[in-house]
């Protein structure tokens, strides 16, 4: 495996090792023979960040998958996570004009329910910015829950058939989460 070979493994797997090891096995062998160094992955992560930003709206229902996405890979870093969450809370702005499906899948991965991310997004921001940043962030997620929902928005299946139920749901485990962690201190596998 040439180190070319190595970048695109790891950016295919989002830099986690836990995936490449138990989707391609092989490949994940060879990755951890080269000893590819701390920074240079580092770098790699960044870059899929700044690709994913550069992506995050291009189609309209996968932001969240985009945005679960950044968010886990800036748990995974160790640099510039302060810089990519304020980042985040700037491109959170735009999520506003999102349909209310993608407002609720938001809320949730800010809150780490729903299989998303544990702790979510709002632990993660609040731990790695200022106080006035956290303030903006909870500022933005409120307007982004600021709707209604009616029958007329449910779909059919398991996961959309009450949105009024999931949307009140996300909400106020949201206010729940952003009330730990609003101070920044609290430690991450805090359970509400």
């Amino acid at each position: 495996m040439t180190i070319k070979e190595a970048e695109s493994v790891f950016k295919r797997f989002d830099g986690f090792f836990f995936h490449m090891g138990r989707e391609e096995p092989e490949q994940y062998s060879a990755y951890k023979e080269l000893k590819i160094n701390k920074e240079t992955e580092e770098q790699w992560r960044q870059e899929l960040i700044d690709d994913y930003f550069e992506h995050l709206f291009d189609k309209p229902n996968k932001v969240c998958y985009v945005f679960s996405s950044i968010i886990a890979i800036i748990y995974n870093t160790e640099t510039l996570r302060k810089e990519n969450c304020v980042r985040l809370i700037s491109m959170m702005e735009k999520m506003i004009s999102l349909d209310k499906k993608n407002k609720i899948l938001i809320i949730e991965t800010m809150t780490g329910s729903r299989g998303w991310i544990e702790n979510g997004a709002c632990a993660l921001i609040c731990k790695s910015t200022s106080a006035e940043e956290r303030k903006r962030m909870n500022e933005i997620v409120l307007k982004l829950a600021d709707f209604t929902c009616t029958e007329e928005d449910n779909e059919p299946g398991f996961a959309f058939s009450n949105m009024k139920e999931r949307h009140m749901e996300a909400v106020q485990t949201y206010k729940k989460r952003y009330e730990i962690y609003k101070d920044g201190t609290a430690p991450f596998m805090y359970e509400i």
